[in-house]
């Protein structure tokens, strides 16, 4: 049912620079909005009128001007690229499969509901037919665990001296392995962050390099840039481009210079006397505007000297100080790669046309870059009140990507989310389908969790549970933009480089993510997961100094739980008792080794009826309970049943025995995760080798543990 009200809005910055939209309604109720256009800041404040659909927000009414869930005037249409063609069978070429600390449990196909539906059990009161108590939990490390204060100090976390493993911690290792068993929604904000990746393919063969290419320059016009040249400018929360002048048919131009041994300084001849400028920065320049032209350059490839035509406008007469004869423009200078010769020149705004504005989720993804390692305008624009850059539109001349130079580092069209099955994000009516964990641990807004999580505390006293201070090697990795890794590939590990699946591609994120156990505890040479190199003062790379507890030492917790059915109970359970040889991961450093922890459970239920029957019990108080522990297997029975039967695979004796679950299972497996051979398949690739260019693809945990055999 539709109904419509009025409401004040609220649009602001959340910590974390995401944007924000809540509406507040006249008795004080705020509630999100989520999946409509995007809204302005300035309609902070505004009152406005609020449509809803069963509940959910489906306009917003600012003024003269409708924000819905799509159709907007005020909204950029998302660009939907080309699925990519179904591929032809063929025999893949075999290739090496690529290696890391991490791998991916396979995404589920259906989503299996809680048996409650909509009517969740509360924890207030008691609920008959519905089970209490409490598990006791004992942690022993198995490789060395840190957990790290909220202060710099090297000391494992506590709290008024009391050594522990947070509540929280161990409620977040459980809920994930519940969210895989279970096999449960994969939520935007809870289970990944969606955005729009970003990348930069100037000479890669494969097909990253062709899709980057092909929007970037135009081979059929001796690979001209097909990017525009602008200035952009902050007014207020507003960002806009004003396109360049146009002279000689062109709004940019290339000028010829020498970088300087260092590779930090580019040199240009201004009247005789070479001036060093700094890399990643721009000034202004006066120069003869050039048409655009073909050049010959040479390449010597291993192949022998190949020619190459570019088509773009050099300019050769040109100079640092004001000369009626000479256009006004901005030099910008770009990084050293090997065989760079010139720079890039821009013409000054068109005052005859009027500023494109950026829209704000463009502006967002730019932020939330967080792999740009050179140049960020947002940042430099902040200190100068105009900036010259480079940009792209849409076919309505909407802006869609912005950069310092001409071959800048672009935006998927595609986010995340895209790669998610609706079925598994459904962004619209995330309360029509409540999984078991949603069940179990709660839902903000709309019901409370029922399973509460006590911290373990240390059960040994004495410096000797800790190791002595040392520093964690740098925590780096192949990140999301590292597609081969993160994205499902056609051929598997077999896929060629003009094959692989990229962020603008229909292919399915691999799953969730998870890091391979790793027994690095002695090791003295590469697999050790301490720092050798000296480490300076000015270093931001390490993390702070740490001290983590030896393996085998002990902590023991309590998770208490209210109101769960046996199913539920079961997921608990299996979520925290996993099978012998396997283990949970937590803390600092799991890419290194730490981290691995075994959990035992010991399930005590409590009878509330009976408990509050009577008060004492001799000159004890009467609490009802009964250990559980010869049940622990019975309940993890119901939920493995009840599971199977949502997914339609009855005829599996185990839920192990499911195809993801093997994948889960060789993650948390512990068997051989202490040879050299182990150690070596699971580690980082080494940064800028032959390993990172050829984009070798990440086997199956199965198919890794298969090749260690």
């Amino acid at each position: 049912m539709i109904t419509e009200e009025k409401a004040t809005l609220k649009v602001f910055l959340s910590k974390k620079k995401k944007k924000i939209v809540k509406v507040i309604f006249a008795d004080g109720k705020s509630m999100p909005v989520n999946g409509l256009v995007d809204i302005p800041y300035e309609a902070n404040e505004k009152e406005v009128s609020v449509k809803r659909d069963d509940g959910k927000v489906v306009e917003i009414t600012v003024g003269e001007k409708k924000y819905g869930l799509k159709n907007s005037p005020n909204i950029q249409p998302k660009a939907i690229p080309e699925k990519a063609p179904k591929k032809p069978f063929t025999k893949a070429e075999k290739r090496e499969p690529s290696r890391a600390p991490y791998n991916f449990i396979p995404l589920n196909d259906v989503v299996v509901e809680s048996e409650h539906g909509s009517l969740i059990p509360g924890f207030g009161s008691y609920k008959d037919g519905l089970l209490s108590g409490y598990i006791d939990i004992t942690i022993e490390t198995k490789t060395p665990v840190y957990i790290r204060r909220l202060s710099k100090k090297s000391e494992f976390f506590e709290i008024g001296g009391r050594s522990l493993i947070p509540g929280s911690t161990i409620r977040g290792l459980t809920k994930n392995i519940m969210k895989i068993v279970s096999f449960a929604k994969f939520q935007k904000d809870e289970d990944f962050e969606d955005r729009n990746l970003y990348y930069r393919a100037v000479g890669d063969p494969g097909s990253i390099g062709n899709h980057y290419k092909s929007s970037m320059i135009d081979a059929n016009d001796n690979y001209f840039p097909k990017v525009k040249a602008g200035i952009l400018r902050k007014r207020g929360r507003e960002y806009t481009i004003t396109p360049s002048s146009e002279y000689e048919g062109t709004q940019f131009y290339r000028i010829n210079g020498k970088f300087d041994t260092s590779g930090e300084h580019f040199g240009i001849n201004f009247e005789g006397n070479v001036k060093q400028l700094d890399c990643f920065s721009f000034s202004e320049i006066y120069f003869k505007p050039a048409r655009p032209k073909t050049h010959e350059h040479v390449h010597n490839s291993k192949k022998g000297p190949i020619t190459i035509l570019l088509k773009y406008a050099l300019i050769d007469t040109y100079s640092k100080y004001a000369n009626e004869h000479l256009k006004k423009g901005y030099l910008i200078l770009t990084g050293k790669s090997p065989r760079k010769h010139m720079q890039w020149v821009i013409n000054t705004a068109d005052p005859e046309k009027p500023a494109l504005a950026i829209p704000q989720n463009i502006i967002e993804d730019y932020r939330e870059d967080k792999f740009r390692s050179s140049t960020n305008l947002l940042e430099i624009l902040e200190k100068e009140n105009e900036v010259p850059c480079f940009y792209l539109t849409d076919e309505k001349g909407n802006v869609t990507d912005f950069g310092h130079t001409a071959l800048f580092r672009k935006r998927y069209l595609w986010s995340v989310s895209d790669h998610v099955p609706e079925n598994l994000n459904p962004e619209q009516n995330t309360s029509k389908v409540n999984d078991i964990v949603d069940a179990i641990f709660g839902k903000l807004e709309n019901w409370a969790g029922r399973v509460f999580f006590e911290d373990a505390e240390l059960q040994s006293n004495g410096a000797s549970v800790f190791m002595d201070e040392a520093t964690l090697k740098i925590l780096s990795s192949p990140k999301p933009t590292c597609f081969q890794h993160y994205l499902e590939q056609p051929y598997g590990i077999n896929t060629s480089k003009n094959e692989l699946y990229h962020w603008d591609n229909e292919a399915n994120i691999r799953g969730y993510k998870m890091y391979w156990h790793r027994n690095t505890h002695g090791q003295t040479g590469e697999y050790d997961w301490k720092e050798k190199n000296a480490i300076s003062k000015n270093d931001t790379q390490h993390a702070y100094p740490i001290k983590p507890a030896r393996p085998d030492t002990r902590f023991r917790g309590r998770v208490r739980f209210e109101n769960l059915s046996s199913i539920e109970l079961g997921a608990l359970l299996f979520s925290l008792d996993l099978p012998e040889g396997c283990f949970h991961k937590v803390g600092l450093g799991k890419p290194y080794g730490l981290g691995s922890i075994a959990v035992h459970a010991d399930l005590v239920l409590v009878d509330r009826p009976k408990r509050y029957s009577k008060l004492f019990d001799g000159e004890n108080w009467f609490l009802s309970e009964e250990k559980g522990d010869s049940s622990v297997d019975t309940y993890k029975k119901v939920f493995e049943e009840y599971v199977l039967s949502s997914i339609g695979k009855k005829e599996l004796k185990s839920l192990w025995d499911h195809e993801r679950m093997k994948e889960l299972k060789a993650m948390l497996s512990f068997n051989g995760c202490d040879s050299d051979a182990w150690l070596e398949k699971t580690k980082y690739l080494q940064v800028g080798s032959d390993e990172y260019k050829n984009r070798n693809v990440l086997p199956k945990p199965s198919e890794v543990r298969n090749s260690s055999k």
